[in-house]
């Protein structure tokens, strides 16, 4: 069962530590779902590919479906959904990954339709790292010359910060994000109607990423470790954060960490591309 941790060792400056609250939405059981997509074989790639192209309208994260992923420009196109993270040498995705990319790489799941523009989720880590090396493989990946990853704990606080020093993170306009005005960049317990929602719906955070509060919870690389002798059973558990559509607003602080098994799939856990120039 997901669990949470407080921890305050990502900056220097001291974090106010809040006691816990029970939220048992969030530890219910959900039905597991494979994306394998083993009846598509090699034809996955011929699947039609969302690309997230940034939005001058509306500051919304716009999707098409017209192109394959081995056409001349596709993947180019998701490369320009990449934000360098200011004085930091990476860059993260400025979406949570939508269903349809996932489709795109893996292949579909005729077990169950999801909207294309809705974050992926109901994915463990494990399928993550499947997904990154088939996306990897790709002719215009391996020529770009960049890498495709998941964020480490670290890269994922600091850019939900986007500079702030409070307890959330910023607004574009520089205005600290706090429980009042959340709701203008998440989608959580209070908003969301008991739903995720499409990527990059809300407004972005000072670094122009979308949906780093709220949506989907992300996971990122980090095993949780040896933190104490209590937690020996949960040492090579994955690190998820960011909260999502039935969290309340206080797990949506980028120091509120979660972890469970690599191999566990949950209806609000999704993931964010996070990339590296080689």
């Amino acid at each position: 069962m997901p669990t949470i941790i407080w921890f305050d060792c990502i900056l220097p400056q001291p974090e106010p530590i809040m006691k816990p609250r029970k939220h048992p939405a969030e530890n219910r059981s959900v039905p597991q779902t494979s994306f394998s997509g083993k009846s598509h074989g090699s034809a996955r790639l011929a699947l039609t590919l969302c690309l997230a192209i940034a939005a001058v309208a509306c500051g919304v994260a716009l999707w098409r479906m017209t192109r394959r992923p081995e056409q001349p420009g596709v993947v180019e196109e998701l490369f320009e959904e990449l934000v360098p993270i200011p004085g930091r040498n990476f860059l993260l995705a400025r979406t949570e990954v939508p269903q349809a990319l996932w489709e795109a790489v893996m292949g579909a799941d005729t077990n169950r339709v999801v909207e294309a523009d809705l974050p992926v989720s109901g994915v463990s880590w494990n399928d993550c790292q499947m997904f990154l090396e088939r996306l990897n493989s790709l002719p215009a990946v391996n020529k770009s010359g960049i890498t495709f990853r998941l964020p480490t704990e670290e890269e994922w606080v600091f850019a939900c910060r986007a500079g702030a020093r409070g307890q959330f993170g910023m607004l574009a306009d520089g205005t600290e994000i706090s429980e009042d005005n959340i709701g203008e960049v998440a989608w959580i317990d209070d908003n969301s109607e008991k739903r995720a929602h499409p990527v990059g719906s809300k407004e972005p955070n000072a670094f122009g990423l979308y949906d780093m509060h709220g949506n989907v919870w992300e996971w990122c690389q980090d095993e949780f470790g040896k933190v104490s002798s209590w937690a020996q059973d949960h040492e090579h558990d994955r690190i998820y954060h960011g909260g999502s559509w039935l969290s309340q607003a206080w797990l949506c602080m980028p120091l509120a960490r979660r972890w469970t098994s690599p191999d566990a799939k949950e209806d609000f856990i999704g993931f964010r591309l996070c990339a590296d120039k080689r």
